[in-house]
């Protein structure tokens, strides 16, 4: 049977974060239940497309799924249990605001099947965490992990990030090793951006760290992880040995998806599609089958489109993109294999099998350096 992700996104927010410009509402936990009643639905309604495919990851995501309460995410994973074949090793992932959890809460995620946790943790610094926007001490996010730990989470993940206002070098290492001894077997690493509609976008006083600086924080993290075991395999994601994300490999190796919510975008039968970031015009929805126009966006996704979207994605993975490849779609192979060459020294390697890949220095440019192979390809 052929594999499909579940992204499920749960809009609600105890509060935003001040550089937060993801699709979510601070204030409307009180439509919490109808809106899993409505996703549940979507479900249901999706679910007949779905019966040659097994279900192999779920990824629960926000938003801040954790502050709904436990009995309605019982039910969303018991909805998709019901209607969705799931294999026996599902990765099934929910996004966590430490300050949101609970070792009640925790054991009964866990007892429903979720088996991966991923907790914003963000910063070792209180005041930037205050700063931010954030609930919760960094203290507080360390008993959450071992909160976690103890009720059964093996696969535990924290996101970290670095530029943030303040930042010293030494942040990001003292964070990461506090949670890697408390058994973290994955880390995503964000750099800070800001963005027009933010708090932080309107914020003229604020003062980040510099370009340069920037990188140098990327980099040292990058080496520091790698010192550790935790290996590179996409941009910003770190894990030990076989605790990489397979949910979001799915994203960067161009593999089905559906999506379930206001804001999710779906990829699903060579189509990609979109639901509108419209929470009310979801929970009005009355119609959520194949054809309902509640799907936006819709596109089928050539075999041009399809090539161009592969070397994209790929080159966001540390395995990369097969040489051989590139040089077959290139408009002049000569050029092309100047222009790696060009590359090599510090930002591109070239693997043993035959694929090339940018280094932590090369995804740093990642997206001129994508544009440029764009440009020379088909």
């Amino acid at each position: 049977m052929n594999k499909l992700g579940l992204y499920i996104h749960i809009p609600f927010c105890r509060r935003k974060c001040a550089y937060c410009d993801f699709y979510s509402l601070s204030g409307a936990a009180e439509a919490a239940g109808p809106y899993i009643e409505k996703v549940c639905g979507q479900l249901k309604s999706l679910s007949a497309l779905c019966v040659d495919r097994v279900c192999d990851t779920v990824y629960i995501g926000g938003g801040t799924p954790t502050i709904l309460p436990t009995a309605l995410i019982e039910r969303l994973v018991g909805c998709i249990r019901e209607n969705y074949a799931i294999p026996p090793d599902p990765e099934i992932t929910i996004e966590a605001n430490p300050a949101t959890v609970t070792e009640e809460s925790l054991m009964r995620f866990r007892a429903a099947g979720i088996n991966r946790i991923s907790f914003g943790v963000q910063t070792r610094n209180d005041d930037t965490l205050e700063r931010i926007g954030r609930l919760h001490t960094f203290d507080e996010a360390c008993a959450s992990v071992e909160l976690a730990r103890k009720a059964g989470f093996d696969n535990v993940s924290a996101d970290l990030m670095y530029a943030l206002p303040g930042q010293r070098a030494d942040e990001i290492a003292r964070a990461y090793r506090a949670l890697k001894d408390l058994g973290v077997k994955h880390f995503s690493l964000y750099g800070l951006k800001i963005e027009e509609n933010t708090p932080f976008g309107k914020d003229k006083s604020l003062v980040l760290p510099d370009e340069d600086a920037q990188c140098a924080l990327y980099l040292q993290s990058v080496e520091n992880f790698e010192k550790d075991g935790y290996i590179q395999y996409e941009i910003s994601n770190f894990a030990l040995q076989g605790y990489e994300s397979r949910h979001n490999l799915r994203y960067w190796t161009r593999e089905e998806y559906l999506c379930f919510g206001p804001a999710a975008h779906s990829f699903f039968n060579g189509e990609r599609f979109a639901i509108p970031r419209d929470f009310e015009g979801y929970l009005r929805c009355e119609d959520f089958s194949p054809d309902s126009p509640i799907y936006t966006d819709r596109r089928k996704i050539g075999a041009a489109e399809a090539r161009e979207e592969e070397l994209m994605l790929s080159l966001r993975l540390t395995r990369g993109y097969p040489l051989e490849a590139l040089f077959e779609r290139a408009h002049d192979r000569k050029k092309t294999e100047r222009y790696l060459s060009d590359l090599e020294r510090n930002l591109l390697a070239v693997r043993a099998e035959g694929r090339f890949s940018l280094t932590p220095r090369g995804m740093l440019l990642s997206n001129s350096i994508i544009s440029d192979l764009l440009l020379q390809t088909e």
